[in-house]
């Protein structure tokens, strides 16, 4: 009878674990919800309906885009393994073919994530090329990558690179990524930005001089 019930026990103790784990994910995820609800006005009774659009457009979509980044990094992110140089080289080349040959944007997606995971000249003249894709979502992904590259100078200049697009929605989306300006050559491009023709690049531009020291 012991025995059995210290069995009982430790399924009892290995259930509660899964269910606490799935309980705090499903946490994150609410709050990460309730956060957007409670900015945007949506499904509270307490903000009058006039008054949901109060945040300006810009920075309403920066923060819809901070919630959007938190939630990947619990739904989606691509996890890249510890890899020799071989097989890093593999896998790097498997995700430029796939961004090149992938008729479905969510596996160009998918292959712009691992070239941001990889890093090296090649990945960056990835996530470059990516700029250009036909599909909107490939071409988020690719600024949240050059966003996220870890070397300064060349984060800025892919920034730049960005940021001199013919597309007005990717130089605004990119304005409204970018978390960190101390590159002079960054600062320099916002403030010429900053009096844009197009009033949405115009401010996205000077919200992300605020964020200049």
């Amino acid at each position: 009878m012991i025995q059995i019930n210290r069995v009982l026990i430790g399924m009892l103790c290995c259930t509660a674990l899964v269910v606490s784990e799935v309980h705090y994910k499903n946490e994150i995820s609410q709050a990460i919800i309730e956060a957007y609800h409670l900015i945007s006005g949506i499904d509270n009774p307490s903000v009058p309906s006039n008054q949901s659009k109060a945040l300006p457009a810009p920075l309403k979509t920066q923060v819809e885009f901070i919630l959007q980044q938190q939630s990947q990094h619990i739904t989606q992110a691509p996890i890249v393994e510890e890899l020799d140089d071989d097989e890093r080289l593999q896998k790097l080349d498997d995700a430029l073919h796939q961004l090149e040959q992938a008729e479905d944007e969510y596996d160009r997606e998918l292959a712009v994530m691992y070239l941001g995971e990889l890093r090296g000249a090649a990945a960056k003249q990835g996530l470059l090329t990516a700029l250009n894709d036909d599909s909107s979502l490939v071409v988020t992904q690719a600024i949240r990558q050059i966003n996220n590259w870890q070397d300064p100078s060349a984060r800025t200049d892919m920034l730049l690179a960005a940021l001199a697009s013919e597309n007005p929605e990717t130089v605004e989306q990119t304005l409204l990524t970018i978390n960190v300006v101390s590159d002079k050559r960054l600062i320099a491009r916002l403030k010429q930005l900053g009096k844009h023709n197009n009033g949405e690049i115009r401010d996205a531009a000077k919200l992300a001089l605020n964020l200049a020291p």
